[in-house]
């Protein structure tokens, strides 16, 4: 990394301006799965170990190819900043910073990306950086630039603004303010997730494989046209993706539900071998989140060494990443049905050739895909499409260290709202619907709407002039403590049997239903904490999902998703005391002891965690809160000799 500062005095500007240039090298190897995960059947007594005995898996995930990488992320920027004293009583911080972020590469070129827009028109929606056409690989053809999107780099204009001004000029009030947008860096979690792209290091997965099966889980077969998983080290021209084309429905199947389900509800066909591989997407055109911050503090002097502090405190973040499945399947009904163009449901092509498809089952999911050939639980993007806000009303009032006292409580009001509360790039981050934001718009995940936070340090007055023994042993004490008292954080319930129709290429972000009468701020319980840790939230308030009936008014095996919101309901609210008692022993000029008793959780309050069973589907154990945050009380003895 290499910066560049300069400086300057003009009257009464102060100015600085200065530049940027950084490049981070990191090499990683990610053999994924390189070893294979086999699940056996659901944990029923008994079941698990019979499977395993009779190599009978129902699920199996597994990775290979070439799995190293040399990443590149550069970065440069230019700044300029002016401080301006207008007044006597009132500075101004004028400045302004330009940043140009770039995409992460790969030096070795082992990325893929996705462009699901191709999927409906060439069936290959698989792009690559034009570095791949040095592998020579037939059908491997690169056409993006090296971090295998349209543009290198995302420029953010980042203006910042402050301000202090001494009211009256009497140096015991004074408001401070300030205003900027701050750049978000991406960081490794969607570049490597772009290294799994077809065929640099494809994951396979075996849903259902069979009895007998454990041994060739994953390796080729014929009868399904699967080509194995490369050894590591291997890129095998067996995963370039080749187009995928909808060839038309089974007359007759059976349904999940054990029933016969006839032609577009069954399971669709489709040529090459796309529609078998996991897609996963950042959109072609670079962008770089950004936050905007604000803030006014009014701040007063109240004599005898106390002070007091209110203020508003704001950010909003734009562009933040979420991990979404826009592939995901779009419900047919009779009277919205899925019309597939130029095929017939039997495969027949003609003039005037359609499918249409008027029923959502599990099965037919792929058929119902916007974009034709993506297989919606093989397909994920990281995607800049997220914001949040935050707002904050901050209150302080202080002791000065004066007379042996320190003294300082604040509170804050705040409120959080976003669709994503992390970055997370291993599962889909939204809930219910994955195309709409505000289907999983809500609190925060880490929005606490009061907090309350006192501290104080108190040298204790006695025996500090006493002489010999007594003073030594008796003066000189000092205590402190910290309280902490705050509320509860949000959670979801989920149902995870729901939004199956979907075929959501995550699990568990399907909200239940309320039940008649029920709504966010009478379905949970009520008393106090104690007597809610069996069901913090009342168990007849949710209720499952319900399964999509199909046209013919048969019962369907795909669930809809349900009318919850995300982070509507408050977990418990949190308490608690720390406190510490010390002395100094002077033993020479040069050497002391120092003594120190401390207690953690002074009154051994017990907080609870929010509850760990929140599936609508664990009826007997719903909202169940069965773990607490933080320790019983701790206390902690410590003795250092200094010399």
């Amino acid at each position: 990394m290499t910066s560049l500062f300069a400086c300057g005095k003009a009257a009464d500007h102060t100015f600085r301006f200065g530049g940027e240039i950084d490049r981070t090298t990191i090499r990683r190897s990610l053999p994924v799965a390189d070893n294979g995960l086999v699940f056996f059947s659901p944990p029923t007594v008994g079941t698990d170990f019979q499977s395993f005995l009779e190599g009978s898996p129902f699920f199996g995930e597994a990775g290979g190819g070439v799995g190293t990488h040399d990443y590149r992320i550069p970065a440069f920027a230019w700044f300029a900043q002016d401080d301006y004293r207008a007044t006597k009583s009132l500075t101004l911080n004028l400045g302004f910073r330009n940043e140009f972020l770039g995409a992460p590469y790969d030096e070795d070129c082992r990325i893929g990306n996705t462009d699901p827009t191709l999927a409906n028109s060439t069936g290959q929606p698989f792009v690559y950086p034009r570095c791949v056409n040095n592998y020579h690989l037939p059908g491997l053809t690169g056409t993006e630039q090296r971090s295998a999107l349209s543009n290198n780099y995302a420029t953010v204009w980042e203006p910042r603004i402050g301000l202090a001004y001494d009211v009256l000029g009497h140096h015991t009030t004074s408001i401070r303010a300030g205003y900027g947008i701050y750049s978000v860096r991406e960081d490794l979690g969607a570049v490597d997730n772009l290294s799994f792209s077809a065929p640099f290091f494809p994951i396979a997965v075996n849903f259902l494989p069979g009895g007998g099966s454990l041994a060739n889980l994953f390796q080729p077969n014929p009868a399904t046209g699967f080509p194995g998983i490369p050894p590591l080290g291997v890129l095998s021209p067996a995963f370039v993706p080749k187009a995928s084309f909808f060839t038309g429905f089974p007359a007759t199947c059976t349904l999940g539900n054990g029933a016969a389900g006839v032609s577009s509800e069954c399971g669709p066909g489709f040529t090459g071998n796309v529609s078998s591989l996991i897609s996963l997407q950042v959109p072609l055109h670079w962008v770089a989140g950004t936050t905007q911050q604000w803030n006014l503090t009014i701040q007063r002097e109240l004599g005898r060494n106390w002070f007091a502090e209110l203020g508003y405190v704001g950010t909003k973040g734009t562009h933040l990443r979420s991990t979404y499945d826009p592939a995901e399947a779009t419900l047919a009904t009779p009277q919205h049905p899925v019309t597939i163009p130029g095929v017939n449901c039997n495969g027949t092509t003609g003039a005037g050739a359609q499918c249409v498809i008027t029923d959502s089952t599990a099965e037919n999911a792929p058929a119902r895909s916007p974009f034709l050939g993506i297989a919606p639980a093989n397909f994920e993007a990281f995607a800049p499409n997220s914001d949040s806000t935050y707002h904050s009303l901050q209150a302080t009032l202080g002791h000065r260290y004066s007379h042996g006292l320190y003294w300082q409580s604040a509170y804050t009001f705040s409120k959080e709202i976003d669709d994503v509360s992390n970055a997370t790039v291993s599962f889909d981050t939204r809930f219910n619907d994955q195309n709409i934001a505000a289907d999983s718009r809500g609190l925060g995940d880490f929005d606490r709407r009061h907090r309350f936070v006192t501290s104080a340090v108190y040298q204790l007055p006695f025996f500090s002039h006493a002489k010999g023994f007594t003073g030594k042993a008796l003066g000189g004490w000092e205590v402190s403590g910290v309280a902490i008292l705050q509320s509860g954080l949000p959670f979801t319930p989920i149902d995870s049997a729901g939004g199956s129709a979907y075929a959501f290429s995550s699990p568990n972000l399907a909200t239940p239903t309320f039940a008649p009468g029920f709504n966010c701020k009478n379905a949970p319980t009520s008393g106090g904490v104690g007597s809610r840790l069996a069901h913090w939230i009342n168990p007849l308030a949710y209720q499952p999902d319900a399964v999509l009936p199909l046209a013919s008014g048969a019962p369907g095996d795909a669930t809809g998703l349900g009318d919850a919101s995300r982070n509507c309901v408050i977990g418990p609210p949190q308490k608690n005391v720390d406190f510490t008692a010390g002395k100094i022993f002077q033993i020479t000029e040069r050497q002391s002891l120092r003594f120190r008793v401390e207690f953690f959780n002074l009154f051994n309050h017990p907080s609870f965690a929010n509850p760990s069973a929140v599936d609508v589907e664990s009826q007997s154990s719903f909202t169940q809160i069965t773990s607490v945050v933080g320790t019983p009380r701790l206390i902690q003895f410590s003795l250092k000799y200094l010399f």
